[in-house]
């Protein structure tokens, strides 16, 4: 065999072996995969103002090593996403809502730190974030778990809560007021309700209770009137609570407020205004729904004297009659 003929072998040798261990057209390498790894969701508490937390990592990992850098989007979407100061990342965005990070070639992993901030906004419920792998380049062609959750608890202290277990004791803070005429007869709607695990989801043993037991043939129409709230310290009032019904009928609760009503007394006497927390009577289950909901909404604009919040039961008949169960409420302001 001549010199030439040999070389030319074995260039052809050794390039088949590379072909073979890299892939001549580069196909070994189609299809890497790109995941949040090792875990999919976190939980972290929100800081109280002028103190910080501890960030958390969140990585991400490719299905092979790389062998030329390539790079990953990650969008954070969510409730918090958009005010930009609740939430630092590092590294950081180069615009808002979007993380780049890059893979380095010989490397597996790429990783975030995710923050939060306390902004200093009011929005006293809990932040859900989702961090979304939105784009990839490189080697990089396909997306395994694109999602990763992430729950901030609000720190806002809450200055009423309600939870019911002693429920005489708590019950006597609120106030019912019945709407009589037009043939309503005048009995309570309104009662502290024993639980038990069979109709709730946790060990609680007390709530309150709307119905029209023992109506006779009279129509309910009753509000259940919140401690006063002093609109002169509070400007933003957020109430949250759980709300779940344990028969279906005639009868419906809606939650609203009022600014010039006294606290006592008929509350639709002549002038009186009531207003409708929209957003979280869009959340109240339905009649009969048995599983306990969570609903919550914001008063906002509240502009000195004092504020009443006031849940109504009305059109309730003994015969065929909805019943309404409530507990764990909370009011936030500032």
């Amino acid at each position: 065999m001549t010199l030439s003929r040999y070389i030319k072998r074995s260039t052809l040798a050794l390039a088949a072996a590379i072909g073979l261990l890299m892939g001549c057209d580069g196909n070994d390498y189609d299809g890497v995969t790109v995941t949040f790894y090792s875990s999919l969701a976190g939980q972290m508490n929100e800081p109280e103002i002028n103190k910080s937390v501890e960030p958390v990592l969140v990585t991400l990992k490719t299905s092979r090593i790389l062998w030329e850098d390539s790079q990953v989007n990650v969008r954070i979407e969510g409730n918090g996403a958009g005010y930009g100061y609740s939430y630092a990342t590092q590294p950081a965005m180069l615009e808002p809502g979007i993380i780049t990070l890059t893979i380095p070639a010989g490397e597996s992993t790429a990783s975030f730190t995710f923050q939060p901030i306390n902004d200093g906004v009011f929005e006293p419920f809990d932040y859900d974030y989702t961090f979304h792998i939105d784009q990839t380049n490189g080697l990089i062609e396909s997306v395994g778990q694109a999602n990763y959750s992430m729950k901030v608890i609000d720190s806002t202290e809450p200055f009423v809560a309600f939870d019911f277990e002693n429920c005489p004791t708590n019950f006597s803070q609120f106030t019912e007021e019945i709407v009589e005429g037009g043939g309503v007869m005048a009995a309570t709607s309104w009662k502290c309700y024993t639980l038990n695990n069979a109709n709730k989801d946790d060990a609680s043993t007390g709530a309150i209770m709307a119905n029209a037991y023992g109506r006779g043939n009279g129509t309910s129409n009753s509000y259940l009137v919140f401690p006063a709230i002093d609109g002169e310290r509070y400007s933003t009032v957020y109430l949250s609570m759980i709300v779940k019904s344990l028969h279906s009928g005639a009868g419906n609760v809606r939650v609203v407020y009022s600014t010039n009503y006294k606290g006592t007394d008929n509350p639709e006497a002549e002038g009186v205004i009531w207003m409708e927390m929209a957003d979280l009577n869009g959340m109240l289950p339905g009649g009969g729904s048995i599983k306990w909901t969570p609903v919550e909404g914001l008063i906002r604009g509240i502009d000195g004297g004092k504020l009443y919040i006031a849940i109504q039961y009305k059109g309730g008949q003994s015969a065929s009659a909805s019943d309404w169960l409530f507990d764990d409420v909370q009011l936030k302001g500032n």
